[in-house]
């Protein structure tokens, strides 16, 4: 027995994967399991679990959105080893798409004791009991692939999946915080293969047109992200100029600083 994270109340606990096995099962084709764990400051094998769930909100109102994520980005073909096309055309239903991130990130966020705070508030509008979250907007886009070197297709040749000029962009699955820039919001971004996705999360109670000329500002400083928006069921996502492996460098020097590789 224990508090579930969601609903607040005392039941008995179920195991939660931080992120859906489903995506956990497209990372095995790329080797071994491993992630970084914020909260330990070390490198960590195997598929992520968190063990503060109650049934109810596990396998009813949570398992409801991960089996709708795994439709929809089957759907836009963002599920495979190696991505190669410059776009997605990405169907969603606006709210199961949103809530579907929010816990996610949640779901992370607890697990590493990595300000899991900042998304309390959202668990009425994760579970379903409330219609809207005006406070969170999302953004997507795509990485572009590397190019490998000669060197590097003889190195990987067998071991991933490689485009036919060298191009690389196997699936992998993140979860981090982004360097804050404004005081009026912070970033939460997941990856999912090749998609993108950052999660805007304002202050309360600020004004809607002042949230939009923020939101603005934002895009300006990421161009090609393209919102995700509650007025439409499509969006086309385009490849930004920007590979996984760059996204990787300042983890990977933090990881260096504090002795993890």
């Amino acid at each position: 027995m224990g508090i579930c994270a969601y609903c607040e109340e005392d039941k008995g606990l179920t195991r939660e994967h931080i992120i859906p096995d489903f995506i956990y099962k497209l990372e095995k084709g790329n080797g071994p399991l491993v992630g970084w764990n914020e909260k330990a400051k070390k490198i960590v094998g195997g598929e992520g679990k968190i063990k503060d769930v109650c049934a109810d909100c596990n396998n009813v109102k949570l398992g409801t959105l991960d089996g709708y994520a795994k439709i929809m980005l089957q759907n836009s073909g963002v599920l495979t080893q190696n991505y190669l096309r410059k776009i997605i055309n990405l169907e969603y239903d606006y709210d199961l798409f949103k809530r579907w991130i929010l816990k996610v990130s949640f779901n992370s966020a607890r697990s590493s004791n990595n300000n899991p705070k900042s998304f309390k508030k959202f668990i009425p509008y994760i579970l379903g009991n409330e219609k809207s979250c005006d406070d969170v907007v999302i953004v997507a886009g795509l990485y572009k692939p590397e190019i490998l070197s000669a060197e590097e297709i003889l190195k990987y040749k067998g071991k991933f999946e490689i485009g036919p000029n060298g191009e690389f962009n196997p699936f992998h699955a993140r979860l981090a915080w982004m360097p804050q820039v404004d005081t009026d919001f912070k970033v939460r971004v997941i990856v999912v293969g090749a998609l993108l996705i950052q999660i805007v999360m304002f202050k309360s109670n600020l004004q809607a047109g002042y949230k939009r000329a923020k939101l603005r500002q934002w895009l300006k400083l990421n161009p090609l992200m393209v919102e995700v928006s509650p007025k439409r069921k499509a969006l086309t996502v385009h490849q930004l100029d920007t590979t996984f492996i760059d996204t990787q460098e300042v983890q990977h020097l933090r990881m260096e600083a504090l002795g993890a590789i």
